[in-house]
């Protein structure tokens, strides 16, 4: 069960680093670091051994020792960490020293955080910056249809449709109905960081569909709107992707992130439906699938969203606005393959808004037909 630290842990924490940093030094000193910390009323002795191979913990005083630090523990971590520099730190009685100070720099590095990324390194790129500058005509797309009611969903609708545009343009399209597949949430153990070796230990289909994801050029996340979000199976899929990175942290384009296992040119395009009419049902989502951009070094080229998707298809007087939706979905799908991504005019297309009093007289009508018929079949 994890617990919150003692400031006796927290020095064998900082001894842990300290020896880690000890044993990587070319010319390994020896001497003996005496600490008297307080914290609080609570007082801390011990003191690390360095014996030119390795930097032991011993809780207590030592009967001789090189050097000795008495100070606060919250002033000697500052120390540690070089947010305070020790001249300061002796002037103003924050620091008090004893012996031969320049032990501190024999045994403790300045730098006690190096760690040579070199080979899992993966810096933000020109595609990631400017993806329809670097735009090539994507070979293989990947539409994720994460509708929980699977081919009775309206999702599906939409979906096909858009297949058949992406097949106009001569692209291979795997069309995955995530409902059909086993996606357990992630545990959160991070074995596939520390152990496997991005093996994941559950086994069910991510392993298969994350293939498919590092083979396509393109993925589109196909959606209905589950409270405000995307529905519980993506948002599993997405979880499962930590095994597609490592656990180390490096600076993204505006923010810290991951670096990736596969290095590729990947981009994606957001599709989502809801019932109600208006586009701020969608106020949550797009910040999120903004981080989540980032968070997979790949562009959010597009976002195609659509209030009142079921509205559209089962009002006859709606015919016309969904024809003309249909049209724009067609030419924003080709826009996207040509150029990587949709033009205003298109966009705004796709954007048309309903007419809420018309949604409200109409939508309450179909549902109090098939509430009083108890006819889940919609």
């Amino acid at each position: 069960m994890k617990e919150v630290p003692t400031p006796i842990h927290v020095m064998r924490m900082m001894h842990r680093y300290i020896a880690d940093a000890y044993r990587e030094l070319s010319l390994k000193e020896k001497g003996v670091l005496q600490f008297c910390l307080t914290e609080g009323s609570e007082k801390i002795n011990c003191y690390f051994t360095a014996n030119g191979d390795e930097l032991t913990f011993t809780e207590g005083i030592s009967d001789t020792y090189n050097v000795r630090l008495d100070c606060s523990l919250a002033n000697w971590l500052a120390l540690a960490d070089n947010r305070l520099n020790p001249v300061i730190g002796v002037l103003f009685r924050r620091l008090k020293f004893t012996g031969d100070v320049s032990y501190f720099k024999k045994i403790i590095p300045k730098d006690l955080y190096a760690v040579d990324l070199t080979s899992v390194s993966d810096k933000v790129t020109a595609f990631e910056v400017a993806p329809s500058k670097e735009w090539e005509k994507p070979r293989k797309v990947l539409l994720l249809d994460s509708s929980p009611r699977g081919t009775k969903g309206y999702t599906k609708l939409y979906c096909d449709n858009m297949v058949s545009f992406l097949q106009e343009k001569d692209v291979e399209v795997n069309h995955i109905m995530l409902s059909q597949y086993n996606i357990q949430p992630c545990l959160g153990c991070l074995q596939c960081w520390l152990k496997t070796d991005g093996e994941c230990i559950l086994k069910d289909d991510v392993k298969d569909l994350y293939k498919l994801y590092e083979e396509s050029d393109l993925i589109i996340y196909a959606f209905p709107l589950y409270a405000y979000g995307v529905p519980g199976m993506l948002k599993n899929f997405m979880d499962r992707g930590v095994i597609k990175q490592y656990p180390y942290f490096e600076k993204g384009t505006s923010q810290i992130r991951h670096p990736r296992r596969v290095h590729a040119n990947k981009a994606f395009v957001v599709f989502s439906i809801c019932g109600f009419p208006s586009f701020h049902q969608y106020d949550a989502v797009k910040p999120f699938f903004k981080l989540y951009s980032h968070s997979s070094h790949s562009p959010l080229i597009a976002e195609i969203y659509r209030p009142g998707g079921i509205f559209l298809l089962q009002n006859p007087f709606n015919y016309l606005k969904l024809k003309k939706f249909m049209e724009a979905l067609r030419s924003a799908t080709h826009e996207i393959i040509d150029l990587g991504r949709i033009q205003p005019k298109t966009q705004k297309r796709l954007n048309s808004k309903l007419d809420e009093r018309a949604f409200l007289k109409s939508t309450n009508k179909y549902w109090d037909n098939l509430y009083k018929n108890k006819n889940a079949d919609y």
